[in-house]
């Protein structure tokens, strides 16, 4: 008789077993033993005896090896006994006492838990379609098992799960509702913060403090035209600051650059293209930033540390809501003239989440 496999994690166990050797599971859905009349199979581990012939001597027949009876006289054939085999501990399941062999975990006869030392042996390696095989997409076949299982349930028990799901979904809508959160709205967020998704606020405009610091050619409205190809620029006196802390800039830049928002709008990052772009040959003869200070509407602030490149970077900020950032110049980067000159950003883009709701 062939094993009986385990509908649920694909094990094979004894044909006569009921429930699983690895995961416990019933196994009698559908009747396996033989019909009523037929021979049954002898139980695993035992086996018919053998019958052994002698050899017949010369002269007699090589058929079978007769030995006279001691009592009548008759001959009857000589049979070997069968080879001993290795003992196996069995161990009573303390449930209901049915003996089980030491690779058991759980009863043959009543599925209880075998305890540890007691029948209960090393788990069972997983077969295909069992442990992480089984989110593949190709393998189904544990998913068709639950779906079984799921199909063989009453109506009752069906229709409680999925009203409980819809009472769970209606209750945690409720709560963030209470908590002044709309519901579709917070886990659109949720979503957004798990992927960092950002994007550029719209119509953000750009005005120099004070205006006529302002190197020619080279207007506020180009920090934020959505292009490389112009920059802003103000005049340099050199020096610097350093560290993450605000604070006054010494011998900074003449003017600062002031982006006004549509509205209020909660900040999450910036990205900057300091100094010219990368193929203008005026680049290395200006100054480019390093340090940007960044001033909010309420009074904070904080600075962003760039790298010496025309190309334009992310960098992320604190989440803030505010209407306008004012840009200063922190530190700067020598030109190779090793003269005092403009210091030049090419473009700055303040992103918020998508949508970019009112904060």
């Amino acid at each position: 008789m062939s094993d009986a496999t385990c509908e649920s994690c694909g094990e094979h166990n004894a044909p006569y077993a009921e429930f699983c050797i690895a995961c416990g599971n019933y196994l009698g859905w559908q009747d396996r033993r033989p019909a009523t009349g037929r021979a049954q199979e002898a139980p695993p581990g035992l086996d018919p005896p053998h019958h052994h012939t002698e050899p017949a001597e010369p002269g007699q027949s090589s058929a079978a090896h007769s030995a006279p009876s001691p009592v009548s006289g008759e001959t009857r054939s000589v049979t070997t006994p069968p080879a001993p085999q290795a003992h196996r501990t069995e161990s009573p399941c303390s449930a209901c006492g049915q003996p089980n062999p030491p690779e058991r975990r759980f009863c043959r006869k009543c599925g209880a838990k075998l305890a540890v030392g007691a029948g209960a042996g090393p788990p069972p390696s997983a077969p295909d379609g069992v442990g992480w095989r089984r989110f593949l997409p190709g393998d189904t076949s544990r998913r068709q098992a639950r779906a079984a299982y799921r199909r063989s349930l009453p109506a009752r028990y069906r229709v409680t799960r999925v009203l409980a799901g819809v009472a769970a979904v209606a209750m945690g809508g409720s709560l963030l509702s209470l908590a002044g959160h709309n519901p579709a709205g917070w886990l659109r967020e949720q979503w957004y913060a798990v992927r960092g998704t950002l994007e550029p606020v719209p119509e953000v405009t750009a005005r120099a403090d004070p205006a006529h610091a302002v190197v020619a050619g080279y207007l506020p409205g180009f920090a934020v035209d959505g292009t490389l190809d112009q920059a802003w620029a103000t005049t340099w006196s050199g020096g610097g600051a350093t560290g993450a802390a605000c604070g006054p800039i010494p011998n900074g830049g003449r003017a600062a650059l002031v982006l006004t928002l549509p509205e209020r709008v909660t900040l999450r990052g910036v990205e900057v293209a300091p100094g010219l772009p990368a193929e203008d040959p005026q680049r290395v003869l200006q100054w480019r930033p390093r340090l940007l200070q960044l001033t909010y509407a309420d009074g904070s602030c904080e600075r962003v540390e760039l790298a010496d490149s025309g190309e334009l970077r992310k960098h992320r900020v604190r989440a803030v809501s505010t209407t306008t950032v004012r840009v200063e110049i922190a530190a700067a980067a020598p030109p190779r003239s090793g003269r005092d000159g403009g210091v030049a950003i090419g473009e700055i883009r303040l992103l918020c989440r998508p949508g970019c709701r009112p904060g």
